[in-house]
């Protein structure tokens, strides 16, 4: 995992989210981030778990409700295809 300085990011409160990780480059980081933290030798620094915690906020900020169909309802004016017959 390079230091996230290094590409870019420069904190949490950043607003450049292109720099954020994204689908599997997010995943690969949140496993390594999970191995890498029980290392003694060279454990991971505060930044780059940072950088990881802020992608993955900004992955679940970005997934919103699922699309809400636009179905006839045969009321005038709700759905646009029903109509009463007068």
């Amino acid at each position: 995992m390079p230091g996230a300085s290094g590409c870019g990011w420069t904190g949490p409160t950043s607003s450049r989210r292109s720099f954020l990780l994204r689908g599997l480059d997010l995943r690969s980081a949140e496993q390594w981030l999970a191995q890498a933290a029980g290392h003694e030798k060279v454990p991971p620094t505060d930044l780059q778990a940072e950088y990881i915690l802020a992608s993955r906020k900004a992955a679940i900020r970005n997934v919103g409700p699922p699309p809400v169909p636009h179905l006839p309802t045969g009321i005038p004016g709700i759905g646009g295809v029903g109509r009463w017959p007068y």
